[in-house]
């Protein structure tokens, strides 16, 4: 918010694996957050902390739907033509 987003050569499963790793850390332990994909080497150009902000807010919301627990995965799907930052959210509530 407010800020310059600057867009740098980046890999976007390196930035997912850390952000996951410090969600993992603050979520409660009824929900557990799964990741697939994220040992690619998907390089693209990106601004690393708006894509952090973004999985965190999407993790959030996620937590937040699930009161009782549940389990939240996260992938990273290559594309043909660069990567483009879209991790796919499956919510499985228990």
């Amino acid at each position: 918010r407010g800020g310059t987003v600057v867009a740098r050569p980046t890999s976007i499963g390196k930035v997912v694996r850390e952000t996951l790793a410090m969600v993992r850390r603050i979520v409660p332990a009824r929900v557990r957050i799964e990741e697939a994909g994220t040992d690619q080497v998907a390089l693209g150009r990106a601004d690393e902390g708006v894509i952090q902000h973004a999985l965190v807010n999407l993790l959030t919301n996620a937590v937040d739907a699930m009161p009782s627990g549940g389990r939240v995965s996260v992938r990273l799907l290559p594309r043909e033509r660069g990567v483009i930052f879209d991790p796919a959210l499956r919510l499985d509530p228990d």
